[in-house]
């Protein structure tokens, strides 16, 4: 996140505690393990910029800078 940042490059996470175990969720008894797979993901998914005008040049640059990370 940090490096794409540096780049110029717009990340977010979107979900940093998944569903299940935000407030609003918790009445429905959402427990920790409960989903693991979800609360993996929460910690791991990185969103990348997109929207309906991104050009080929900028997705491309982000490629090239995803790629040169790893």
């Amino acid at each position: 996140m940090n490096y794409l940042s540096s780049c110029g490059i717009p990340t977010m996470i979107y979900y940093p505690l998944p569903l299940h175990l935000q407030k609003a969720y918790l009445s429905y008894g959402g427990r920790e393990g409960q989903f693991p797979v979800s609360e993996k993901l929460s910690k791991h998914v990185l969103s990348l910029p997109i929207h309906t005008e991104m050009g080929n040049e900028e997705q491309d640059y982000i490629i090239e800078h995803i790629l040169k990370y790893f």
